[in-house]
């Protein structure tokens, strides 16, 4: 009998290792021994628990070199965009304002040459 967890094997192999275990594939108690391997097999994330697609694509993200350097730029990149989005959205702000102080200004000036013209004409 192999020792899987001491060598690697094919699915196909531990698949018929199942079977000859498990008393072949028409057994009725295969389905009840699948789940039960699903719950509680050291291959298939905690015990208890059936591990999701999304379990096993976190695992692969947080265990391949190359993707954790992928997500690593690919997370400097979104802080570095929201930091520029932060700055822009301050930047749009302070010129709003500066774009109503400066109308202020211009209604003032008005006001003021109004009031200096109708003073001259006196």
């Amino acid at each position: 009998m192999l020792r899987m967890d001491e060598e690697k094997v094919s699915m196909e192999e531990r698949i018929q290792a199942f079977y000859r275990q498990s008393g072949g594939p028409l057994n009725p108690q295969i389905p009840k021994l699948i789940e039960k391997h699903l719950l509680y097999g050291k291959d298939h994330g905690p015990p208890g628990r059936k591990e999701t697609l999304m379990d096993v694509f976190n695992r692969w993200m947080a265990e391949d070199p190359s993707v954790q350097f992928l997500v690593g730029l690919y997370l400097q990149n979104r802080m570095r965009r929201d930091s520029l989005e932060v700055k822009v959205a301050a930047l749009e702000r302070e010129l709003r304002t500066l774009r109503e102080e400066l109308n202020t200004i211009k209604c003032q000036l008005s006001e003021l040459r109004a009031l200096l013209s109708s003073s001259a004409g006196q």
